[in-house]
């Protein structure tokens, strides 16, 4: 019994039950065994004890995990304040020029520095936003999912 609620608390999925309905089985085959012997066993408390034991220890598993995630949904909003002289390239039916990544932690967009149309980037740990070097002229940015690439066209 004691190694049954084991099993129904064990952290790698591999080493614990499914559902209650393996737990059942288990219980079912457990009690024949037992019951073959010369020891008469009443096993109607018991299985309504295991069953609530493992049950109670399954929700609070649950509500364990749900606790500890993170549920932070909150909108987030903020402004993008260009430098002194750049502007947003302002395009027409082409595409996007604005991207930003999968994780939120970048903006590439298209502007306009020193009458130079090019691309900048924003982490939204800095304050400013950096041209990006070799993408003069470059409009529709999108990033790789993971963030780490930047792609573009002229």
């Amino acid at each position: 019994m004691r190694r049954l609620l084991q099993r129904t608390l064990e952290k790698d999925p591999a080493g614990r039950f499914r559902d209650i309905a393996d737990v059942r089985l288990q219980l079912e085959d457990t009690v024949d065994s037992e019951a073959s012997g010369d020891v008469a066993v009443s096993t109607k408390g018991h299985l309504t004890f295991i069953l609530t034991a493992a049950l109670s220890a399954a929700a609070g598993a649950f509500a364990l995990w749900l606790a500890t995630g993170s549920n932070d949904l909150s909108v987030k909003r903020f402004s993008i304040t260009l430098p002194a002289g750049d502007e947003f390239l302002v395009g027409g039916l082409e595409g996007p020029l604005l991207a930003i990544s999968t994780d939120g932690s970048k903006i590439v967009y298209a502007g306009v520095r020193d009458g130079v149309e090019q691309l900048f980037l924003r982490r939204m740990d800095e304050s400013e936003a950096r041209a990006i070097a070799g993408t003069e002229g470059g409009r529709m940015p999108f990033l790789s999912p993971d963030g780490a690439r930047i792609v573009f066209f002229c």
